[in-house]
């Protein structure tokens, strides 16, 4: 047997899952763009705030960066002869020289890169990161900021079971009242402070309750007249035997014919009773019917 209730919340707590899913995923998607927004902003600031001067000239010279920076910083110029270039971090040794000013995306050995080349009279400066950097940091924002609403999805489900025992309540109220109903009391269910969804199944009921009650009246003015009808008949016949007893000694054919008739009155007698057993047991059962 099926619970309404118990489908209930458990398609409530199925659908508050997929939701904190479905917001879950939304909200990386958003988090990871606005991340990746700030970030192309600051490898744009960072390449045109580096200034190629004369001292920078000599070629292939390593700059160790900053604590903190996790910006790959490399210069050149327009015939890709190498200024200087930063370590930790460094780009991929196969990042392909970029001379065109603007954002792009590269494919390494190493994954997948952001790098924004900024183009200048003295030369070019290109600035990249990795986009794993960036999906770990926009991963670690999103489960942040959704981590409270995953700790609120137990104490939202016990809230939902217990405004669902409270919204069901008048189901099992009317439950009840059905269940009290027998052979012996067929007045029809209340319908005051019923709840809108209830009402056509209470009114259901009640037509049903008014139906069985009218069919069993109909049995009952049966049996009422089936009784009187025997009632009549044994009257009849007890009359019938006592004239047959006075006029016995004086016409025996005529007291041939009366018991012949009284034989028949019998016949009948024995045919109402039959009829009234069987009433008398399909009123029963239709009681135990109802009474169930």
């Amino acid at each position: 047997m099926t619970s309404i209730r118990a489908n209930l919340v458990l398609w409530m707590a199925s659908a508050l899952v997929l939701g904190t899913a479905v917001v879950l995923g939304a909200t990386y998607a958003l988090t990871r763009n606005e991340v990746g927004r700030v970030f192309d902003e600051e490898l744009r600031q960072v390449a045109h705030a580096v200034h190629l001067r004369e001292d920078w000239s000599q070629t292939r010279r390593i700059r160790i960066a900053r604590p903190g920076f996790e910006l790959s910083v490399r210069a050149y110029d327009k015939t890709g002869r190498i200024y200087f270039e930063t370590a930790l971090p460094s780009l991929p040794a196969d990042l392909a020289q970029t001379y065109d000013e603007g954002f792009a995306s590269m494919a390494t050995q190493e994954g997948s890169w952001r790098v924004y080349t900024h183009v200048t009279e003295e030369g070019i400066v290109q600035v990249g990161q990795a986009l794993a950097t960036r999906d770990v940091l926009a991963r670690d924002l999103s489960i942040s900021v959704l981590m409270p609403m995953l700790m609120l999805i137990p104490l939202l489900v016990v809230i939902v079971a217990w405004v669902l025992k409270r919204g069901l309540a008048p189901l099992d109220e009317t439950s009840r009242r059905v269940s009290d109903r027998d052979a012996s009391r067929l007045d029809p269910l209340p319908t005051h402070g019923v709840p809108e969804e209830l009402a056509p199944l209470v009114e259901q009921i009640n037509a049903l309750l008014a139906r069985l009650e009218g069919s069993l009246d109909a049995q009952r003015r049966f049996l009422a007249d089936a009784a009187h009808e025997l009632h009549l008949q044994g009257e009849r016949g007890h009359r019938r035997a006592q004239l047959v007893r006075r006029v016995s000694k004086k016409a025996p054919l005529r007291v041939e014919r009366a018991l012949q008739a009284r034989e028949q009155r019998i016949d009948l007698l024995h045919q109402g009773r039959k009829l009234l057993g069987h009433a008398v047991r399909r009123q029963r059962v239709q009681a135990r019917g109802v009474a169930v």
